[in-house]
């Protein structure tokens, strides 16, 4: 009799990677690994971190697999395989696994992960129903006849368009790698700064 032998899984949430975080990645890695890493995203292969952040450029990756051989250890970024995966649980691996897990998690996108929580996104259909309902009540478009079964449809028509369009969203958006370092990349405002004010001029022309 023999016992089997237990493997690691562990799901991630969204995240903003940085080129070093990366190298950490691979540091740790190559800390237990007595074989080559892989680098590689759905369509190539690389080398070296600096072969990645070349292929990067100004452009933000979805998705990256990074694996050692022996001991197996595999993170996959974006993709249904969002995750963290080890082929046999042991010391080693256990600890391996837990610093790669501290390390993402610190990385972790906190307004998307609150607003794309499971509970909020199939609330949100009902919620969007109840306000409709309540707009169209107060428009004297019907009465309260019936209302509770009106909620319904409406929150069903509502859930058949909204959660497929989030779930898709959510599974092309599980992370973004960027080719810089996270203290070397300018703040959303200066990175939208042209944009934000060509905005507010058109609303304040507009509203003249």
């Amino acid at each position: 009799m023999k016992e089997k032998t237990k493997s690691i899984t562990k799901n991630l949430p969204l995240l903003n990677l940085y080129i070093d975080d990366i190298e950490k990645i691979c540091d740790v890695l190559k800390d237990v690994s007595s074989g080559d890493l892989t680098l590689e995203t759905n369509t190539h292969e690389f080398n070296s971190i600096q072969e990645l952040k070349e292929f990067l450029g100004n452009n933000t990756l979805k998705n990256l697999s990074i694996q050692s051989s022996s001991p197996y250890i595999s993170i996959h970024l974006g993709g249904w395989c969002h995750g963290i995966s080890a082929s046999e649980e042991n010391v080693t691996t256990l600890g391996v696994v837990a610093k790669l897990e501290e390390l993402l998690l610190s990385r972790k996108r906190k307004f998307a992960n609150f607003i794309l929580k499971d509970y909020i996104v199939y609330l949100s259909p009902l919620v969007l129903a109840i306000v409709l309902v309540g707009i169209l009540i107060a428009l004297n478009v019907f009465n309260h006849l019936g209302l509770a079964y009106i909620i319904y449809i409406i929150y069903i028509l509502l859930s058949v368009l909204f959660l497929p369009v989030v779930y898709i969203y959510k599974n092309k958006n599980l992370v973004n790698i960027f080719a810089v370092k996270k203290e070397n990349k300018p703040s959303f405002f200066k990175r939208k700064k042209d944009e934000i004010v060509l905005v507010v001029i058109t609303v304040v022309i507009t509203a003249i």
